[in-house]
Protein backbone atom coordinates (compact mmCIF):
# COMPACT_ATOMS: atom_id res chain seq x y z
CA UNK A 1 0.00 0.00 0.00
CA UNK A 2 2.80 2.12 0.91
CA UNK A 3 4.47 2.08 -2.38
CA UNK A 4 1.05 2.34 -3.82
CA UNK A 5 0.59 5.93 -2.50
CA UNK A 6 4.30 6.28 -3.23
CA UNK A 7 3.57 5.92 -7.04
CA UNK A 8 0.77 7.89 -7.22
CA UNK A 9 2.85 11.06 -5.83
CA UNK A 10 5.45 10.07 -8.84
CA UNK A 11 2.61 9.85 -10.99
CA UNK A 12 0.88 13.64 -9.84
CA UNK A 13 4.74 14.58 -10.04
CA UNK A 14 5.48 13.41 -13.23
CA UNK A 15 6.01 16.83 -14.82
CA UNK A 16 8.32 18.39 -12.24
CA UNK A 17 10.40 14.96 -11.87
CA UNK A 18 10.44 14.46 -15.20
CA UNK A 19 14.39 14.89 -17.27
CA UNK A 20 14.15 18.20 -19.68
CA UNK A 21 16.99 19.20 -22.22
CA UNK A 22 16.82 22.28 -20.90
CA UNK A 23 17.55 21.13 -17.33
CA UNK A 24 20.85 20.27 -15.80
CA UNK A 25 20.48 18.30 -12.25
CA UNK A 26 23.62 19.66 -10.44
CA UNK A 27 25.23 16.98 -8.17
CA UNK A 28 27.67 17.53 -5.37
CA UNK A 29 31.11 16.03 -6.01
CA UNK A 30 30.11 13.29 -3.47
CA UNK A 31 27.63 12.28 -5.65
CA UNK A 32 29.15 12.63 -8.46
CA UNK A 33 31.57 10.21 -6.93
CA UNK A 34 29.55 7.90 -5.95
CA UNK A 35 28.18 7.32 -9.55
CA UNK A 36 31.23 7.12 -11.00
CA UNK A 37 31.81 4.10 -8.59
CA UNK A 38 28.79 2.14 -9.86
CA UNK A 39 29.81 2.13 -13.47
CA UNK A 40 33.03 0.06 -12.05
CA UNK A 41 32.59 -3.93 -12.18
CA UNK A 42 32.54 -5.67 -8.85
CA UNK A 43 32.92 -8.76 -7.11
CA UNK A 44 29.67 -10.50 -5.47
CA UNK A 45 30.21 -12.78 -3.37
CA UNK A 46 27.71 -16.18 -3.32
CA UNK A 47 26.15 -15.65 -0.77
CA UNK A 48 25.36 -11.68 -0.94
CA UNK A 49 23.60 -13.36 -4.43
CA UNK A 50 21.80 -15.38 -2.83
CA UNK A 51 20.61 -12.87 -0.35
CA UNK A 52 19.97 -10.69 -3.39
CA UNK A 53 17.97 -13.21 -5.47
CA UNK A 54 15.74 -14.18 -2.39
CA UNK A 55 15.18 -10.39 -2.06
CA UNK A 56 14.22 -9.91 -6.03
CA UNK A 57 12.14 -12.56 -6.21
CA UNK A 58 9.77 -10.79 -3.89
CA UNK A 59 10.70 -7.51 -4.88
CA UNK A 60 10.02 -8.03 -8.65
CA UNK A 61 6.86 -9.04 -7.65
CA UNK A 62 5.97 -5.95 -5.80
CA UNK A 63 6.38 -3.86 -9.05
CA UNK A 64 4.82 -6.46 -11.55
CA UNK A 65 2.13 -5.41 -9.38
CA UNK A 66 2.63 -1.89 -8.74
CA UNK A 67 2.61 -1.36 -12.73
CA UNK A 68 -0.36 -3.86 -12.96
CA UNK A 69 -2.74 -1.53 -10.80
CA UNK A 70 -1.09 2.44 -11.85
CA UNK A 71 -3.43 4.41 -13.61
CA UNK A 72 -1.19 7.21 -14.72
CA UNK A 73 -3.42 9.97 -16.56
CA UNK A 74 -1.15 10.89 -19.18
CA UNK A 75 1.52 9.63 -21.47
CA UNK A 76 4.76 11.15 -19.65
CA UNK A 77 3.08 9.43 -16.47
CA UNK A 78 2.52 5.98 -17.92
CA UNK A 79 6.54 6.44 -18.91
CA UNK A 80 7.50 7.28 -15.58
CA UNK A 81 5.54 4.12 -14.23
CA UNK A 82 6.91 1.91 -16.72
CA UNK A 83 10.42 3.40 -15.96
CA UNK A 84 9.74 3.16 -11.49
CA UNK A 85 8.76 -0.72 -12.27
CA UNK A 86 12.06 -1.86 -13.93
CA UNK A 87 14.37 -3.61 -12.02
CA UNK A 88 17.08 -1.99 -14.25
CA UNK A 89 16.50 1.45 -13.08
CA UNK A 90 17.62 0.26 -9.20
CA UNK A 91 21.02 0.49 -7.67
CA UNK A 92 21.32 -2.47 -5.49
CA UNK A 93 22.78 -2.20 -2.07
CA UNK A 94 23.83 -5.29 -0.32
CA UNK A 95 25.73 -5.24 3.11
CA UNK A 96 25.68 -7.88 6.18
CA UNK A 97 24.82 -7.96 10.48
CA UNK A 98 25.65 -10.80 12.33
CA UNK A 99 22.30 -12.37 11.97
CA UNK A 100 20.90 -11.03 8.44
CA UNK A 101 22.03 -9.78 5.00
CA UNK A 102 20.46 -6.17 4.32
CA UNK A 103 19.27 -5.40 0.41
CA UNK A 104 18.06 -2.50 -0.51
CA UNK A 105 16.49 -1.67 -3.81
CA UNK A 106 16.90 1.94 -4.34
CA UNK A 107 16.32 4.02 -7.84
CA UNK A 108 18.94 5.06 -9.33
CA UNK A 109 20.27 8.81 -10.46
CA UNK A 110 22.68 7.19 -13.27
CA UNK A 111 22.31 8.38 -16.95
CA UNK A 112 18.78 9.97 -18.12
CA UNK A 113 17.01 8.97 -14.70
CA UNK A 114 14.38 11.23 -13.49
CA UNK A 115 14.44 13.03 -10.06
CA UNK A 116 12.69 11.00 -8.43
CA UNK A 117 12.89 11.17 -4.15
CA UNK A 118 12.75 8.14 -2.33
CA UNK A 119 11.39 4.36 -3.42
CA UNK A 120 12.19 1.13 -3.57
CA UNK A 121 12.57 -1.26 -0.60
CA UNK A 122 14.88 -2.61 2.17
CA UNK A 123 14.81 -6.84 2.74
CA UNK A 124 16.37 -8.03 5.44
CA UNK A 125 17.58 -11.78 4.65
CA UNK A 126 18.10 -14.67 7.70
CA UNK A 127 21.94 -15.78 7.26
CA UNK A 128 21.75 -19.58 6.78
CA UNK A 129 18.01 -19.83 5.60
CA UNK A 130 18.04 -16.83 3.49
CA UNK A 131 14.40 -16.28 4.49
CA UNK A 132 12.83 -12.81 4.55
CA UNK A 133 12.61 -11.87 8.42
CA UNK A 134 11.97 -8.47 7.58
CA UNK A 135 10.50 -6.13 4.44
CA UNK A 136 10.25 -2.12 4.08
CA UNK A 137 8.55 -0.96 1.50
CA UNK A 138 9.86 2.92 1.05
CA UNK A 139 8.70 6.06 0.46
Amino acid sequence: MIFIRKLTLLLLLAPLCAPRAEQQLSLSPAAEQHLKKLEEPIVLRGDYFHAVQTAYDDFSRVLTKEQSEAKPPDAEAAELVRWSTKIDNYDIDVRQTKTAYVVHFGLTLRGNAPLILGGGARYEIEKGTFRIVEKQLLK
